[in-house]
């Protein structure tokens, strides 16, 4: 295994933050589109508003899974894309 410089590591969760913190502004966005309150976006997706509201104020990093069952109800699900380097 290679071994990486600080620089690199730190280059490499800078841009995992990044894209963590655009999923989660999606989400967002996403429920504000879809004119749904945290307790409504719970009740359609059988979750808690307490799980909505931690994932959008990030205390609580969710799973693929715990996003997909979210999301799934509303006609969504996560995507693979490329990121510009």
């Amino acid at each position: 295994m290679e071994n990486k410089s600080i620089k690199e590591i730190e280059k490499r969760n800078e841009l995992l933050g990044e894209i963590e913190w655009k999923l989660i502004e999606d989400f967002i966005q996403t429920r504000k589109n879809h004119g749904l309150s945290q307790q409504k976006m719970a009740d359609q997706c059988n979750a808690i508003r307490e799980t909505i509201a931690r994932i959008e104020n990030r205390t609580m990093k969710p799973s693929i899974t715990t996003m997909i069952d979210i999301l799934e109800p509303l006609g969504l699900t996560l995507k693979i894309e490329k990121i510009d380097k």
